[in-house]
């Protein structure tokens, strides 16, 4: 999951990591369910320092996952009939 404002750069992520909001990550691999908090510059040296994701932020991302999906089906059912019931024209 990378969030809001996080920029990642010339790195790999592992299945499951959480980059929170603002989060730099530049010429790292960072393993599988790390958590890398809000407004932190993360370098190679500093990946075993990082905790695990934690059940909070697991379901935080299946949310956020579950959202995008929603809002996915809702913008092409729109696409498909032109608009929504109340009359608005895409």
């Amino acid at each position: 999951f990378i969030g809001f404002g996080a920029v990642v750069f010339a790195s790999q992520l592992g299945r499951g990591v959480f980059a929170a909001s603002r989060a730099v990550i530049e010429n790292v691999n960072v393993p599988a369910d790390t958590f890398i908090p809000a407004f932190t510059f993360i370098s190679q040296d500093r990946i075993n320092r990082l905790r695990k994701t934690e059940p909070k932020e697991r379901n935080f991302m299946a949310d956020v996952v579950r959202a995008h999906l929603e809002l996915a089906e809702g913008y092409l059912g729109l696409m498909q009939t032109g608009g929504d019931s109340n009359g608005c024209k895409v």
